[in-house]
């Protein structure tokens, strides 16, 4: 039986011995430290047998990532050539932005996208609204899509409107008490507002997948674990409205996007310009008149 090799997954390999650890083979990669995570265990599961071993002290090889490793460069190495020589895919856009808004904003504008510009491929790194400037001046990704309270920072809008509350359809967590509310990272920008809004009612709260990532926190959603918030057309399937007249309102939002400060390639510019149309011209939902599962 013939069974193929995906090279990323020999890229992400090759990364973690050349760089010593997960995270910095990440930031090598310009991807998250769980997707290259992921991306060994594949190859580990493909194989069966144990690559690397990895303590807090980093990554070694394991004996049969000895055997491994030689032969995996030049299979990259082959890889990467047979690009430069037939013309593949020529150039790159590293994009930033949250796991919401990859999810239910980017999918049909990365479609749209990639019919306008076939010879442009997109890579999408996802990182919390706060720590993509950094990303930006660091030169670890080329555009950003940030999402930001609105009358906070400098950044103008594409698209904006209100935080909702959201459970799970037909869920009962929002009757609890303390309130169980799910927050997915400690540098999230919904954190404070939620925060604000439960204390300016005197609402004892608690949280819950506090910092355990985005689908651990819709996880607990959907299971009717907590209650969390999204913008008015941003909630995630599965999830409706909360319209309890005892939950506090919430702030509007905006997504703005960050450019380089200094001229940009074309392809960037092309995907900028798309981006921007694509939010400018969205229709969102509005939240406050949906139908709702509170009493």
């Amino acid at each position: 039986m013939i069974r193929n090799i995906d090279i990323a997954l020999l890229r992400a390999f090759v990364a973690i011995v050349d760089e010593g650890s997960l995270s910095a083979a990440a930031r090598a990669l310009h991807l998250t430290q769980g997707a290259v995570s992921q991306q060994l265990a594949r190859l580990e599961a493909l194989f069966d047998q144990r690559l690397l071993w990895r303590d807090h002290r980093g990554a070694r090889l394991a004996p049969k990532g000895e055997s491994l490793l030689a032969t995996a460069r030049e299979m990259i190495a082959l890889n990467d050539r047979m690009w430069r020589d037939l013309g593949g895919v020529r150039n790159r856009v590293r994009l930033g932005a949250p796991p919401d808004v990859i999810i239910e904003i980017l999918p049909p504008l990365l479609r749209a996208f990639a019919i306008e510009s076939p010879e442009t491929e997109v890579s999408l790194i996802s990182a919390p609204s706060a720590l993509l400037g950094k990303a930006m001046a660091d030169g670890m990704v080329d555009l950003a899509l940030v999402q930001q309270q609105v009358g906070v920072g400098t950044e103008t809008p594409l698209l904006q409107e209100p935080l909702v509350w959201v459970g799970a359809t037909e869920g009962v967590a929002w009757r609890q008490e303390p309130l169980p509310v799910s927050i997915s990272h400690p540098s999230c920008r919904f954190r404070a507002p939620i925060v604000a809004a439960l204390d300016s009612v005197k609402r004892d709260w608690r949280a819950t997948c506090d910092n355990e990532g985005f689908e651990a926190m819709i996880t607990a959603v959907r299971a009717d674990l907590a209650i969390t918030v999204a913008m008015a057309s941003m909630v995630p399937a599965g999830l409706s409205v909360v319209a309890d007249p005892a939950l506090p309102g919430l702030p509007d939002f905006g997504i703005s996007l960050l450019m380089p400060q200094e001229q940009a390639a074309k392809p960037v510019r092309q995907l900028a310009t798309l981006l921007t149309d694509g939010l400018q011209n969205r229709q969102p939902r509005p939240s406050r008149s949906e139908p709702s599962f509170a009493d």
